[in-house]
């Protein structure tokens, strides 16, 4: 359960960082994403 938390507070940190930065569905800094591609 934690990790599912973890992962879900990474995907909004993730997208919140693509909506500020750049279009979403690019590859945002990986330092920050981990290089995951938020769709």
């Amino acid at each position: 359960m934690l990790m599912l938390i973890l992962a879900c507070e990474v995907m909004v940190v993730g997208v919140a960082n693509a909506g500020r930065y750049r279009p979403p569905g690019i590859v945002v800094d990986q330092t920050v994403t981990r290089g995951h591609i938020i769709t």
